[in-house]
């Protein structure tokens, strides 16, 4: 069956120069590549959010709203956000003298004072600081850059602070949060679900990657609060997908996760599926519409 019978809106695209230099699905995807994509599969709108920046996300941020401005009838643009201060990377010198300082037995305060002082990687985090750098970065998604919602990574970005999630609930805008292998739902559904009621939508359905029992989990969640739900992105078992658009069709929505997967792809897993034409629409357009107010 053709998709072209369908409004599509993808809701899982990465974009943006990204730091991940040797990742080619993470770094270096340019707005041409994503649109000829698009044009490829039928995609009439995608949302777009930074690739993976470890040092923060305020130039990857102006990045996505410079696209949603240059191609406003194509993009929807969602901010990114780090909820933990960077760390050097794991094989960095810094890192290792940093693992090597606070190992050395006997160490006096005096002295790791004095080191601290010396080597700025060495201080410890102001928490209450870098919270308010998140409360401001993403006033500015919002605000200045009228991005229309947050995608957060707990594995490379850390789980939301509580600093972002309330200017995500203030400004009702949705939440977009990776989910899958070493992430725990149980976690998200008590810090996260349960504190808050704007749209949270569990990206892979909860289960990165084809993790099937946290598939059926994220679907409890989805059909047991009604501001949560679930993208189909990187999601391919045609059981599970059946299982979860019958039992709450108004719950799921299109993710592609391009250019990771081609947006055909992740069509291809829809259309065949054994459910009415008119929940494949609401899957493809109608629940994201609904949540954007397009």
């Amino acid at each position: 069956m053709s998709s072209r019978k369908f409004r599509i809106l993808d809701s899982h695209v990465n974009i943006g120069c990204g730091e991940l230099r040797d990742d080619p699905i993470k770094s270096g995807i340019t707005p041409e590549q994503i649109l000829q994509l698009m044009a490829e599969s039928d995609i009439e709108k995608s949302i777009i959010f930074p690739a993976s920046r470890p040092s923060g996300y305020a130039d990857a941020n102006q990045e996505v709203a410079d696209y949603v401005k240059r191609y406003p009838n194509s993009f929807i643009g969602f901010g990114r956000i780090r909820s933990m201060p960077a760390e050097p990377g794991s094989n960095s010198l810094q890192s290792r003298v940093k693992k090597l300082v606070f190992r050395i037995p006997g160490i006096s305060r005096s002295t790791l004072n004095r080191l601290r002082n010396r080597f700025e990687f060495l201080r410890p985090i102001n928490k209450e600081s870098f919270d308010q750098e998140c409360r401001d970065e993403l006033e500015k998604c919002f605000g200045l850059h009228c991005l229309q919602g947050v995608k957060v990574h707990p594995d490379e970005d850390g789980y939301p602070s509580t600093a972002v999630l309330e200017v995500t609930e203030h400004y009702r805008k949705p939440i977009l949060i990776h989910c899958g292998h070493g992430i725990s739902l149980r976690r998200i559904e008590k810090d996260i679900i349960k504190p808050f009621t704007m749209p949270i939508i569990l990206a892979h359905m909860g289960g990165y990657p084809a993790q099937r029992k946290m598939y059926f989990r994220a679907l409890e969640l989805a059909n047991d609060y009604p501001h949560v739900y679930l993208n189909t992105s990187f999601v391919f078992f045609q059981y599970i997908l059946e299982s979860a658009i019958t039992s709450c069709p108004t719950k799921i929505i299109f993710g592609s996760d391009a250019p990771g997967v081609h947006p055909v792809t992740a069509i291809s897993s829809i259309t065949p599926l054994r459910i009415s034409d008119e929940d494949k629409q609401l899957v493809f357009w109608d629940n994201m519409a609904r949540i954007l107010c397009l």
